[in-house]
Formats: C-alpha cells, structure tokens, sequence
C-alpha cells in the first residue's frame, strides 16, 4: 500500500536500503561508510524514501517485539 503522493521505490533501491541497514545491524558503521551511506541518501529523494520508509518498518517490528508490547493492533 502506499500513500497517495508517495515516490513509487524501485526494487533496487528497496534492496540497497536493505542492506546498508543490514550492514549497520552488524555494527557501528565506519567514518568512511557512514559518509558513503550519507551521500547514498542524498543522491536520490528515492534513496531517501526507501530509508525513511525501512526505518518506520523497523520502528513498528522493534515495538512488536518488545516486552509488553499489545502485539498487531499497532503494526
């Protein structure tokens, strides 16, 4: 689904949004690679999107895994 208005994010840009959040999960980002995905986001509004929008999905995923969580009423 998405909202009216939204930038559609092609497949390679969703994927590529995966993995340099795949990559942060694994540790904290050198100087050198935290530059690199500063200037990836900002190449594209379309980078900025697919990030924007994988964090609000991590968001949603981190609160239903907590403890105490009320589960899919908030997904």
């Amino acid at each position: 689904m998405t909202t009216p208005g939204a930038l559609a994010v092609p497949p390679e840009v969703a994927r590529s949004a995966v993995e340099w959040w795949l990559q942060q999960q694994e540790g904290a980002l050198t100087e050198g690679q935290h530059q690199a995905w500063l200037a990836w986001r900002g190449a594209d509004p379309l980078h900025e999107t697919a990030w924007q929008h994988l964090a609000r999905v991590n968001d949603k995923l981190s609160a239903l895994a907590a403890p105490g969580s009320s589960g899919a009423a908030e997904v």
